[in-house]
């Protein structure tokens, strides 16, 4: 599914974008007073991840012949991007507890990785087989928390990757319709 990258790029451009904490979380973010600080973090080939921005949108599409939502969520290092999230066919923002696997062609969930190979490089890997399960959501604060692992692999060099171990919590999502 090609929009995937796609997702991945708007939300590079938006968090790049963006000079508030306004719907971003992470280390500079500043926590509301209400709340735990939110985090992403996984290990990636044994060496631990933890992401130094984080970025999250639930994106509700009429406009097509068949409705969909996609919950993203995005961690961003400094040498590691990690996206994960789920696609559906509702516009409800309830967003569902739940697992969401990708085996093959058959996918309710997505992922993305990148190593950060200079500042205007990027390596891509695709996606062979993982797992994103939504383990709590605060619908009126717009928070999400859960966890995912992810096998990647890259045709050219043929490397693998794998990302276990992956916890998001208290991701701050924004709604976009």
């Amino acid at each position: 599914m090609k929009i995937i990258p796609l997702f991945l790029l708007v939300l590079s451009l938006v968090a790049c974008k963006k000079d508030s904490n306004e719907n971003t979380t992470g280390p500079t973010a500043s926590p509301s007073s209400n709340s735990t600080a939110a985090s992403f973090k996984a290990t990636i080939n044994g060496s631990p991840f933890q992401a130094d921005s984080i970025f999250a949108v639930l994106n509700l599409d009429t406009t097509a012949s068949f409705h969909s939502r996609l919950l993203g969520i995005a961690g961003f290092g400094i040498s590691h991007i990690v996206a994960c999230g789920f696609e559906d066919t509702t516009i409800s923002t309830n967003i569902p507890l739940g697992t969401f696997a990708f085996s093959g062609s058959t996918s309710a969930s997505f992922f993305e990785y990148y190593r950060i190979v200079m500042p205007d490089t990027l390596d891509e890997y695709e996606n062979v087989d993982g797992t994103f399960i939504i383990t709590s959501r605060d619908q009126a604060n717009q928070k999400v928390s859960g966890t995912f692992h992810v096998t990647f692999f890259d045709y050219v060099t043929n490397d693998t990757v794998k990302i276990m171990n992956g916890i998001f919590s208290n991701v701050h999502y924004s709604v976009n319709y």
